[in-house]
Order: structure tokens, then C-alpha cells, then sequence
């Protein structure tokens, strides 16, 4: 695991049940804020058993954006409903996370 995934996924850790960040709130947060897509690509090979929640990292617009088979728009939307997460228009609202 390199340590840009590492720092990806720490800062995923931290991100309150019933909040959202942004792929490239992600990478801002890691130093590399021109590397949102390298967010996603490292949620996309995020092994089960360390149970980042990836789920609460989402589009800058505000939508659910993932790729991966294993992690399908249905399931991140399943998951952010049990947190409470029922309205997705943009993660500079009041319920995006915003400190670290």
C-alpha cells in the first residue's frame, strides 16, 4: 500500500457517520488537491477488512460517483440512508464534513 493510499483512507476513517466529503476534499486533505481521481482509485482497491466507510465520499456536485464493482451506487446509497444522509445537492452544505 503506498502512502498516498494510506493518507486516503485515514482521512476517509475520520469522516463522521452521517457526513459526506468530496474526492477532492479527500486529496486536498492528503496534499495532492489535483488527485480527486486518485481518491477513487484507491477507495476502488480498498480491501473489505479494513473498513474505511467509502461511502461517504462522493462527487463535489453532489452525487454519487463510484465505479467499482464491489461498491455499487445502489449500496452507497443504501449506506448513506442508515446514516441519515437523505439529500445529496452539493458538499460545501451544511452537512459536509469539513475538519480534520
Amino acid at each position: 500500500m503506498t502512502p498516498f493510499t494510506r493518507s486516503v483512507y485515514a482521512v476517509v476513517s475520520a469522516i463522521p457517520s452521517g457526513s459526506v466529503a468530496s474526492y477532492g476534499m479527500v486529496a486536498a486533505f492528503v496534499g495532492r488537491p489535483r488527485a480527486p481521481r486518485a481518491v477513487g482509485g484507491a477507495l476502488s482497491t480498498l480491501p473489505e477488512e479494513l473498513n474505511v466507510p467509502w461511502w461517504r465520499v462522493i462527487s463535489s456536485s453532489g452525487k454519487i460517483s463510484t465505479s467499482s464493482i464491489h461498491h455499487t451506487a445502489q449500496i452507497q446509497r443504501a449506506l448513506l440512508e442508515d446514516e441519515g444522509v437523505t439529500a445529496l445537492a452539493g458538499v460545501s452544505a451544511g452537512g459536509a464534513f469539513r475538519g480534520l
